[in-house]
């Protein structure tokens, strides 16, 4: 007998919190108190360049903006509105205003679930009408928070993750396969022109 799926709206099982909103342009500082998640620092499968955050001085901000592990973010303000699971620890760690901030999921869902599900090409149609805005079309707080949720059982979330990844690997394998085979075609091209 197939197990029931549950359908819930975000805002029903998570808190959605802006990220921290800068009033002037990033300076970075080496000595910085804060390391900034900004736009470039998620890649397009969904994954944080932690080794390129920039570390910037910032005064008193409010305890929920700091992101801890397993916070998921979300690229509100881009033409490529990502989530992104926080798979570890940094201390005095921010997402620019370009970001929501989601956590304390339910028990019934796993991060790396809702990460794939906000990713998943349904979804992204659902975002694409609804963002407000021309130039960069814009998810808003209530636009998150109203996406319906399909939650399967624990299980089927795990193996969906699990083949998600296995295809995030082979995705990333076969671009490197292709510039290497370029980097191999180039230099047989321009031996033939250079001797």
């Amino acid at each position: 007998m197939r197990k029931e799926k549950s359908k819930v709206r975000l805002e029903e099982i998570t808190d959605i919190i802006s990220g921290h909103l800068f009033k002037n342009r990033i300076s970075t500082d080496d000595e910085g108190n804060v390391s900034v998640i900004q736009l470039r620092d998620v890649t397009d499968e969904g994954n944080i360049l932690y080794n390129q955050l920039s570390r910037v001085k910032l005064g008193k901000i409010g305890e929920d903006r700091f992101i801890k592990k397993n916070d998921i973010i979300f690229k509100a303000k881009s033409n490529k509105r990502i989530a992104a699971l926080v798979g570890r620890d940094v201390e005095g760690l921010v997402a620019t205003g370009h970001y929501f901030i989601i956590r304390e999921l339910s028990p019934e869902v796993k991060p790396e679930y809702l990460v794939w599900f906000l990713n998943n090409s349904l979804v992204q149609k659902y975002f694409d009408s609804h963002a407000r805005g021309t130039r960069i079309p814009i998810i808003n707080k209530e636009i998150l928070g109203n996406v319906e949720i399909i939650i399967p059982d624990i299980k089927t979330q795990e193996k969906i993750v699990a083949v998600n990844e296995l295809y995030v690997k082979e995705k990333i394998l076969i671009e490197q396969i292709s510039e290497k085979r370029k980097l191999l075609v180039d230099t047989i091209l321009n031996s033939a022109i250079i001797k």
